[in-house]
């Protein structure tokens, strides 16, 4: 009993519940027409999970990084290190072995896609050790490790990019972790300078008007996109931008849960039904544009 205790603690520190971030890497294959092939699916499946252990050593390392700050925030401090359920070490040794795993399976998977797995590690070194002090650029980096999981993707596939599809990546993400910085800034309260010094940097009042602007930007180049004639001319139709109001729901629904009710961005996205009905909505229509006339003429 006491083994799978342990078990389930480790589990807890590796956060799969944050592995749905990691559906980034499968946006390549969708837009890029692979979905229909076997050999491209079992790899974007392979590449996911590849991500899905690097990430979750990223996790595991950056708790014991924070271990004493986390301490002192009101819901951070039930995670397994500072409640005590795993031990400093054994979280550092658990963290680095997952890294090494992710990134051997990713450089297994393709020399690129491992380069840009390395990338991401890299990036999110720097932001521990540095980023995560400097107002925009902690939220900034978070953004671009999104955007490097896309197109870690695509290049997994072997597929080229819509510029305007990448940028409506960077701009969703930043909307997300914007969001996220607004709701530890409304939970800590008079408190958030002491856990994290940019924290006391921002005021909500910025972080309304970033949040505005990153929504409005990821729903700008995103229509941007579904109308590009490089967008029709791939899809041999018009019709993607009618998922624009899709997009544009599901954004707005966002922004009005995160601040009007104050709500985690992760809750959002996991557990409201609105946001989850729209995008099972908005995928099943994309796959039904992108792949038509795939199953039509077969």
């Amino acid at each position: 009993m006491k083994g799978f205790y342990r078990c389930a603690e480790y589990m807890r520190l590796a956060r799969p519940e944050q592995w749905v971030k990691n559906l980034f890497v499968l946006a390549g294959p969708l837009f890029g027409m692979r979905l229909l092939s076997p050999k491209d699916v079992a790899l974007s499946a392979a590449g996911f999970a590849a991500f899905c252990i690097l990430s979750s050593g990223v996790y595991a390392l950056n708790d014991w990084a924070d271990r004493e700050t986390d301490s002192t925030h009101p819901t951070k401090k039930t995670r397994p290190i500072p409640s005590g359920a795993v031990s400093p070490a054994g979280a550092l040794t658990f963290g680095i072995l997952l890294v090494f795993i992710g990134l051997a399976a990713s450089l297994a998977l393709s020399p690129f896609f491992g380069l840009i797995a390395l990338a991401y590690l890299a990036l999110n070194i720097l932001y521990s050790l540095a980023l995560r002090r400097m107002v925009i650029l902690d939220v900034l980096s978070v953004a671009i490790g999104f955007l490097l999981r896309a197109i870690a993707g695509a290049v997994l596939v072997r597929v080229s990019f819509s510029h305007w599809l990448l940028l409506a990546t960077l701009f969703l993400a930043l909307l997300i972790a914007l969001a996220k910085r607004r709701q530890e800034l409304a939970l800590m309260g008079e408190g958030a300078r002491n856990h994290r010094e940019t924290l006391g940097r921002y005021s909500p009042g910025l972080l309304d008007n970033l949040i505005t602007a990153s929504a409005t930007l990821s729903i700008l180049t995103y229509a941007l996109y579904t109308v590009s004639p490089e967008t029709v001319s791939r899809l041999g139709n018009d019709w993607a931008v009618w998922t624009t109001p899709i997009v544009v729901y599901a954004v707005f629904r966002f922004v009005y849960l995160v601040e009007k009710r104050g709500e985690s961005p992760d809750r959002v996205i996991l557990r409201d039904p609105g946001i989850i009905v729209s995008v099972l909505i908005w995928a099943a229509a994309m796959f039904t544009i992108i792949y038509w006339r795939f199953v039509r003429g077969g």
